[in-house]
């Protein structure tokens, strides 16, 4: 866009200037394509030189003024960012300009803090299958057993990410293959409460509490599962431990049998498990549109998603949206990589 055509552009759009949570300042790659993702059957553009675009923590969003409140109902769901604002272009005393033009900033979503408080891991209630307890054991804050194979709380914000980043207008049908505590399934019922969501874990205590919240729930490996249909999305936290690896590996190994064609997978695992998973993905066949670390407090994690359709992941990286082809380079933008080069 230049200085000559943003009028034409402004007439027809509104711009949203996107606002990310202090927790995940660092993280402005993953949450600009997790928005693109989300908004992305809107039509939306992304500005990488945008008003806001040079102050920490935001970016900016083009989308057609006739679609703005489809926008807005899906801007209560995003994990990343929790504040969004529109630009407004109008005689203002505002010095501020873009494109030669003056603007004011108008807040238009704030996510609701305590909505977000009440889905986080350590409020959320959650039903255990306790051996000899009868019925379950209802608890309230459930974060796994503290084991290196048993941490089974994702923040709010990571789940959220994760869902939105499989672009959940389009999902009827969602598998979380390592379902530990149910994170995933319950942001994806929070933010398309039309999604049928199937969840595996070999833990047979988590059962009620993953079929509390919806899931159509298997006991078993990953690597052992069998299903009579196949999923427009897989989406999970693999486990982090080391000596989980050759299972996550077998795992996804065997549910991306069950991904459509046209499906898309989004995975959050540790930094050091980051490489090989985005190697298998390729190799697997599906297109990467987005591999990056996550600087965040805690483990050092990362996030790939990819994709059958190469007509998404082509669209994908016609919006003009940052990508990393290796995890680990979240300071800059990289071109595309298919792969490895």
């Amino acid at each position: 866009m230049t200085k000559a055509d943003a009028g034409d552009y402004i007439d027809k759009y509104h711009i949203i200037a996107c606002g990310l949570r202090n927790s995940r300042l660092k993280a402005k790659q993953v949450a600009v394509a997790e928005l693109y993702m989300a908004l992305l059957p809107l039509d939306i553009i992304y500005l990488s030189n945008g008003p806001l675009s040079d102050e920490k923590g935001f970016f900016c969003f083009m989308v057609e003024k006739s679609r703005i409140e489809a926008a807005k109902k899906i801007l209560h769901g995003i994990g990343y960012c929790n504040v969004f604002h529109l630009i407004v272009f109008e005689e203002t005393e505002e010095k501020r300009t873009w494109k030669g033009r003056r603007f004011s900033v108008r807040e238009f979503v704030r996510q609701d803090a305590d909505l977000y408080a009440s889905q986080s891991p350590h409020n959320r209630v959650f039903a255990l299958a306790i051996p000899g307890e009868n019925p379950t054991h209802v608890v309230k804050g459930y974060r796994g057993d503290g084991s290196l194979t048993g941490r089974r709380a994702l923040p709010v914000e990571d789940c959220r990410c994760l869902i939105n980043l499989a672009m959940p207008q389009k999902i009827e049908t969602l598998l979380d293959p390592f379902a530990g505590a149910g994170g995933i399934v319950y942001a994806a019922g929070f933010i398309n409460p039309a999604i049928r969501t199937t969840t595996i874990d070999i833990d047979p205590i988590l059962s009620p509490g993953l079929e509390m919240y919806g899931a159509m729930h298997y006991v078993c490996a990953a690597a052992e599962a069998r299903f009579c249909e196949k999923f427009d999305a897989i989406v999970t936290e693999v486990p982090f431990a080391e000596e989980s690896d050759s299972s996550v590996l077998e795992g996804l190994r065997n549910v991306l049998g069950y991904l459509k064609r046209d499906g898309r997978v989004s995975i959050m695992s540790s930094l050091r498990q980051h490489e090989v998973l985005h190697k298998f993905i390729c190799d697997s066949g599906l297109h990467v549109y987005c591999s990056y670390a996550v600087n965040r407090k805690g483990t050092d994690a990362a996030i790939i998603a990819a994709t059958g359709d190469l007509h998404l992941e082509v669209a994908y990286c016609h919006g003009n949206v940052p990508h990393s082809g290796r995890p680990g380079n979240s300071s800059r933008i990289r071109d595309r990589v298919m792969g490895y080069s």
